[in-house]
């Protein structure tokens, strides 16, 4: 059964194999995770490993991983995540958008608010590495947009936004 988990060290490396070989890389502390097996020596989690194609772009492809602690570290494997209910976390990411910022907010709860929302390509980018998976179809339910000025920009990228990278 997939337990639906937070990290709760500061930090852990996810490795593609259980003993701790082929680093891929590290997960924070309220970073969600669902967790598929937990053994006395690792946790298994599904993650994205990213491949680099001959033409030199990026495939993200879908993977099963470990977070295997390290024995100094004292801690083991089910001490490193807790149920997501548990999470107090609040996540504020911040992107920059040309002429300002804009950011995403994600509450303990899961509700996610956006935050300046200019439709500017680093911002799509950021959500749709974020949100991979959505689409008009498919959309990722936004709680709140906060607009911080009447400026037009910032009103054409909701709709952009809506539009183009399938969140609701």
């Amino acid at each position: 059964m997939v337990s639906q988990s937070v990290i709760n060290v500061d930090l852990a490396d996810v490795f593609e194999h259980p003993d701790r070989q082929g680093f891929l890389h590290s997960i924070a502390w309220g970073d969600r995770v669902d967790v598929l097996e937990t053994t006395t020596k690792h946790l298994r989690i599904p993650t994205t490993k990213y491949e680099k194609k001959s033409d030199s772009s990026i495939l993200p492809v879908e993977t099963e991983a470990y977070i295997c602690p390290t024995k100094t570290s004292g801690k083991k494997p089910e001490d490193v995540v807790i149920p997501r209910s548990e999470s107090q976390v609040l996540k504020v990411n911040f992107v920059e958008v040309q002429q300002g910022d804009g950011a995403v907010i994600k509450s303990p709860t899961g509700k996610i608010i956006l935050v300046g929302c200019r439709h500017h390509q680093l911002f799509a980018r950021y959500l749709a590495a974020h949100y991979r998976g959505t689409s008009a179809d498919n959309p990722q339910e936004i709680d709140c947009i906060l607009i911080t000025h009447g400026d037009a920009d910032r009103f054409a990228g909701i709709t952009q936004i809506e539009e183009k990278d399938g969140l609701n």
